[in-house]
This record gives C-alpha cells, sequence and structure tokens, in this order.
C-alpha cells in the first residue's frame, strides 16, 4: 500500500511540474501567468512564446502523462490485473490534476489536455485496441479544430466522445468476459469523465 501511496504522490508531483513556466522563465523571463490567457499551458505557451517553446512545453506536458501511468503500469505485480488498471487509472487522474493545479504555483496550472494525451498515449502501449481509439479521438479532435479555430470547442468534444469509444472497441466478445476485472474499460470510463470534468 505505501508503494502505491508513493507512486500516486509521484504521479502528481510529476503532472505539477510547471513547464510553460519553467520554459517561458528560462527562455524569454516571461511569466506566462502575467500574459496572454494567464494559462500555464501549451496553447498559451504557443501564443506567447512562439512555436518552438509552445512544441517544447506541448511535448513535456505529454510525457508527463505517459510516464505517470507507464511507471504506474510496472510498479505493481502483474498478477494483480484489477489493482494495476485502478491504480494505473489513479495515477492518471493525479497526474492530470497535478498539472491543473500545481503545487508549485498556488494550484494554478494549465487545463491539463497534453497531460491526458500523454495519458492515452500510455494506455494504448497497455490495453487492447486503445490506440486505435486514440487514433480516432486525435483525428476528432483535429476536425473539430480546423472547423473551429477553438481548442477548448475540440478538446471538450473529443472528451465527450472518448468514453464512448473506449467501451465499444474494448467490448469482449461475450457478457461472461465483460464481467471480467482484468479490462480496462471501467476505469477508462472513470477516468475520461474525471478529466472532463477537471477541465
Amino acid at each position: 500500500m505505501t508503494q502505491q501511496f508513493l507512486g500516486i504522490l509521484l504521479s502528481y508531483l510529476l503532472g505539477s511540474i510547471p513547464t510553460a513556466f519553467v520554459l517561458g522563465r528560462a527562455c524569454r523571463n516571461i511569466d506566462l501567468r502575467q500574459h496572454g490567457s494567464g494559462n500555464l499551458g501549451a496553447t498559451n505557451a504557443f501564443r506567447v512564446l512562439g512555436p518552438v517553446i509552445g512544441t517544447a512545453v506541448l511535448l513535456i506536458d505529454i510525457s508527463k502523462g505517459t510516464l505517470a501511468v507507464i511507471l504506474a503500469h510496472r510498479f505493481l505485480d502483474p498478477g494483480r490485473p484489477l489493482a494495476t488498471d485502478l491504480y494505473a487509472c489513479l495515477c492518471a487522474i493525479t497526474a492530470v490534476a497535478g498539472h491543473n493545479w500545481t503545487i508549485f504555483m498556488r494550484f494554478k496550472g494549465g487545463k491539463g489536455m497534453a497531460t491526458s494525451l500523454g495519458v492515452l498515449i500510455a494506455f494504448s502501449l497497455i490495453v487492447e485496441n486503445f490506440g486505435i481509439v486514440m487514433l480516432l479521438v486525435m483525428a476528432l479532435w483535429t476536425l473539430v479544430f480546423f472547423a473551429s479555430g477553438i481548442v477548448s470547442l475540440a478538446s471538450i468534444v473529443a472528451s465527450i466522445i472518448l468514453p464512448f469509444l473506449s467501451i465499444f472497441f474494448a467490448l469482449p466478445g461475450t457478457y461472461c468476459k465483460y464481467l471480467l476485472p482484468r479490462h480496462f474499460k471501467y476505469c477508462l470510463v472513470i477516468f475520461n469523465f474525471t478529466i472532463l470534468l477537471l477541465n
């Protein structure tokens, strides 16, 4: 139990790293909280700091979510699948929460979408069929973004569709298999709706 608690705490601290603030200060001597939307996320970093630094912020924020889930997945005994599934989802949620409410910036961070994408990338590596879900969600996000030009709208639409795609593509062949705790779908639904609420 202590190991799991430390893993969840580590996930929160990992998510809490204020990438946009650190790179803004280091590269341009700019406090991103005082510019643009005041948000410490990749979108505001692109607007204020430019595409190079914005891309760096985006990639690092994505990696925070990916690392949180991968580390959680490796921490526990693979012979305890239900615990591993729940633990990975808890680490995913706390990583995104850390990004949104970072302890290092008086609990003011980003919107969590880049870190959420990192979580989905990690899930696609460890959950069967989830790679298809992630690609469809990314395609939908891109379509909505180019149609509207609004990042937040694209993110909200993708967040709403994600749980339903997760259930559809992860659905086993029989109802009996559907009840087995090995499958990630219940955890994914909880995670997906939680991320929607966090944003």
